[in-house]
């Protein structure tokens, strides 16, 4: 009787332990890439679930800092993909500030932005967290 190999890792933890491999010469979306001075940070081409941890940090740092006052502005006239996770930050950050008694610009909000808030419904709660500036 052949005994049956058995096997530590279920179906959910393969999937969660593989990775997409893009083809062979596919361009790659530009990495995150966040710059930020007293009172304004600019997000990179890319707000997924891959870089809100980077960018959560340095926002977290930017409000903590106290180099926000009254206005911060977020430029996102570079950001061409945004998922869930990338409105849940920008929500988040909104509400934060507003704890801290001031309140984030979104500067550039996009088209691609605001179908994104509104595919997720959660352009009205956006809107209230964030000021958006085309």
């Amino acid at each position: 009787m052949r005994s049956r190999k058995s096997s530590s890792s279920s179906p959910a933890a393969r999937k969660r332990s593989a990775r997409a491999v893009p083809a062979r010469g596919a361009r790659q979306p530009a990495r995150h890439r966040t710059a930020h001075r007293a009172g304004s940070f600019t997000l990179g081409a890319a707000l997924t679930i891959r870089e809100v941890s980077a960018c959560r940090r340095t926002l977290r740092e930017l409000l903590r800092a106290g180099a926000v006052r009254e206005v911060a502005a977020i430029d996102a006239q570079s950001l061409r993909a945004i998922d869930t996770a990338g409105l849940q930050l920008l929500l988040a950050a909104g509400q934060a500030a507003q704890q801290r008694g001031c309140r984030l610009a979104l500067v550039g909000a996009t088209d691609l932005l605001s179908a994104a808030a509104a595919a997720l419904g959660l352009r009205a709660a956006l809107g209230a967290a964030l000021e958006l500036r085309p």
